[in-house]
């Protein structure tokens, strides 16, 4: 199985994203990420999904999806077409060494506090889930935050 990348334009309604996901749910398709904010014009959204699947369960869930109200387009992509980018943000229990660990694996020092401190990651998905395996395994994990795969 392949991953790939399906990004929708929708116009930004209410009922869209249940209409996307009722749908995907309906053909067994297994959602892995999402994500989805305001596009260029106002009124528009731009929602990116990834999965995996053969390149015909992807054909054909772009062509079922194109068929929803409030879908501008829809384009799928192999993932290896794409930049893709992830947000992850992390509490940790600060003890020593956290601070040093966090930043040598990209992360950047977002609030130091009251015996937590928060990290910001922005990678590949795939380094997202080593540095958040990275981090459960040498760290007490309090908290996490992920966006969903983004890709342009």
């Amino acid at each position: 199985m392949e991953k790939y990348i399906i990004k929708f334009l929708a116009v930004n309604s209410r009922g869209v994203i249940a209409r996307l996901s009722a749908l995907i749910a309906r053909k067994g398709f297994n959602i892995e990420s999402f994500c989805a904010g305001h596009h260029i014009k106002d009124g528009e959204s731009s929602i990116v999904i990834t999965f995996s699947g053969s390149e015909g369960d992807v054909q054909q869930a772009v062509a079922q999806m194109s068929k929803l109200i409030n879908i501008i387009s829809a384009e799928y992509y192999h993932e290896k077409d794409v930049v893709q980018r992830e947000l992850l943000l992390v509490k940790l229990k600060n003890v020593s060494g956290v601070k040093e660990k966090a930043q040598a694996l990209g992360g950047r020092l977002m609030k130091e506090y009251s015996g937590f401190v928060d990290f910001e990651f922005v990678d590949k998905p795939n380094s997202i889930e080593k540095n958040v395996a990275e981090l459960k395994k040498n760290f007490t994990v309090i908290d996490i935050s992920r966006s969903g795969n983004n890709a342009i």
